[in-house]
């Protein structure tokens, strides 16, 4: 029995000392390595985030050109039947968009500016309709005519003041001084 306690204290204290050694190291590797994933995690994070809204300046200036063509189009008072605006951006990039972006009011000003190009293109597919289409049932109302003219009128030309911006915003957001050029 005497060798058992001989040997007893020095394991015990051996045991003492690696333990109030090792688990502040293990947990300091533990912590570090949390926070290498967490900085990675967030590296990928910002990195989604400029994918998406580099494609989303692209198409700012895609319907910038087209919003262009169709105010020309409406100053001469011509008829376009399709307007070609994208919108298929926002809704494709918002569900990555927007959980990453920080800013709310960005995001409202995106989504409000993609939500009036499709209210300006739907908008200007029925005047389309009313107008040119034989089966539509009424004859035009001369005044509503020029109401939704005016409204188009309006619309594109706040759209198209807008979208300088924007861009301008996200630029500032992503700390570039210029947007990529466009893929079209």
């Amino acid at each position: 029995m005497n060798w058992f306690w001989k040997a007893f204290w020095p394991n015990l204290f051996a045991t003492a000392i690696g333990v109030a050694i090792g688990v502040p190291i293990a947990l300091w590797i533990n912590n570090y390595t949390t926070f290498i994933g967490e900085q990675a995690r967030q590296a990928q994070n910002r990195e989604q985030l400029n994918q998406g809204l580099t494609v989303v300046l692209r198409e700012l200036d895609f319907n910038r050109e087209r919003l262009q063509h169709f105010a020309d189009v409406l100053r001469k008072d011509e008829v376009l039947y399709d307007l070609g605006l994208d919108l298929s951006v926002w809704e494709v990039t918002k569900g990555e968009i927007v959980p990453l972006l920080r800013d709310p009011a960005l995001q409202q000003r995106l989504a409000y500016h993609f939500g009036q190009l499709n209210a300006l293109s739907k908008v200007s597919g029925l005047s389309m309709d009313q107008a040119y289409w034989p089966g539509w049932r009424r004859k035009p109302v001369p005044q509503v005519n020029i109401a939704v003219r005016k409204y188009l009128v309006e619309e594109t030309r706040r759209l198209l003041e807008e979208i300088p911006r924007l861009k301008q915003e996200i630029l500032a957001r992503e700390g570039r001084e210029t947007a990529p050029q466009p893929s079209r």
